[in-house]
């Protein structure tokens, strides 16, 4: 199936996404949905707790992540995109029922003024060229809606950097990204260079995106530490 055919009878399917999500979103043209969000839909089951202070990086026009824990779990979230207009349109998804849930502009980290329990993000991670060559940039009126930079570890990179400042004592960062694009090895590798242990992966079959739960461990700061796939401690989920 083409990338086109793919999101428009899929990804932007109303009753699909409101049978994994339990939303309704109110249509932009953009894709509702990816691989990324179905395993960080599960994650965020397996790791949001009550009373949790929850941020969300690049949550797009819809907020359906923050949407479907906000009804399920007694906690706060705030979710942001560097897309004004995005963060404009994810605030009127917000029902008036749905209590705990702030929509803001920023990028990446740069509007966020406290640290959180938990943060996560469906990153950029499709390297240029790439998405060039499959089209996906015909699909998107911006960059910021999929492109991860020339390589497509350069945004993971900045999060991964700039996140520690934001997190609580024992906090813990959710990082989504697709398979098909990124190679896990090397993703592990910004984790470790920039002091995180890799505690745990969220997966599912047939599936190619992973979420690796993430906790500040120690800078690895001349990048020295040599990459393994697995931490002695490491769960996975399936």
């Amino acid at each position: 199936m083409s990338q086109h055919l793919l999101n428009s009878i899929i990804r932007r399917n109303p009753v699909l996404t409101w049978m994994l999500f339990g939303i309704r979103p109110n249509d932009t043209g953009r894709i509702h949905w990816d691989f990324t969000t179905l395993v960080l839909r599960r994650a965020l089951r397996e790791s949001v707790r009550p009373g949790m202070h929850v941020l969300e990086i690049g949550t797009g026009p819809y907020a359906l992540l923050p949407l479907s824990i906000a009804p399920r779990i007694d906690c706060r979230i705030d979710a942001c995109d560097i897309n004004p207009a995005y963060a404009a349109h994810a605030q009127n998804q917000i029902p008036k029922t749905v209590a705990g849930i702030r929509i803001f502009t920023s990028d990446l980290f740069t509007s966020v003024e406290r640290r959180y329990d938990l943060i996560f993000s469906n990153t950029l991670y499709i390297p240029r060229d790439e998405g060039r060559r499959r089209g996906i940039n015909r699909m998107h009126e911006k960059e910021t809606d999929w492109c991860g930079g020339d390589s497509g570890y350069e945004f993971i990179g900045r999060f991964l950097e700039e996140g520690t400042q934001y997190l609580s004592p024992g906090g813990m960062i959710l990082l989504g990204f697709n398979t098909v694009y990124l190679e896990k090895e090397i993703v592990e590798q910004h984790c470790r260079h920039n002091g995180y242990s890799i505690t745990a992966v969220t997966q599912q079959l047939l599936n190619p995106s992973r979420v690796y739960h993430l906790r500040v461990e120690h800078p690895d700061v001349d990048g020295s530490q040599e990459s393994a796939t697995m931490t002695s401690g490491e769960k996975r989920y399936e």
